[in-house]
């Protein structure tokens, strides 16, 4: 996709040869060169973007994981911890006065 002709004509004053478009080759060179340095710099910055972006994403995607993990950590306790004073089941207390310590609850 070359915007200029490559057929060289007659050297123009000065040494320089022409294209058909007017255009000197030389200059044309080096404003393609200039174009694609331009564009290799503006890759780097967008690479460069991408990989922050990508890093971000992930602290994100971890802290999500962390909560919604601690969510189910606190839903499980909960659920353990309502078992646990389900009525007819054993359990142990500790006594605070001395007095006699019930092995069981009572439905009432």
């Amino acid at each position: 996709m070359w915007p200029f002709d490559r057929t060289k004509t007659a050297a123009a004053p000065g040494g320089t040869t022409r294209g058909a478009g007017g255009t000197d080759p030389a200059a044309a060179r080096a404003s393609t060169d200039a174009n694609a340095d331009a564009i290799a710099k503006l890759n780097k910055r967008l690479d460069a973007i991408e990989m922050e972006w990508m890093e971000w994403f992930d602290k994100f995607r971890r802290l999500y994981a962390r909560l919604a993990k601690r969510q189910e950590r606190e839903a499980a306790e909960e659920e353990n911890k309502s078992s646990e004073d389900a009525p007819g089941r054993e359990i142990d207390i500790q006594p605070v006065s001395g007095g006699p310590v019930p092995r069981a609850r009572r439905n009432y």
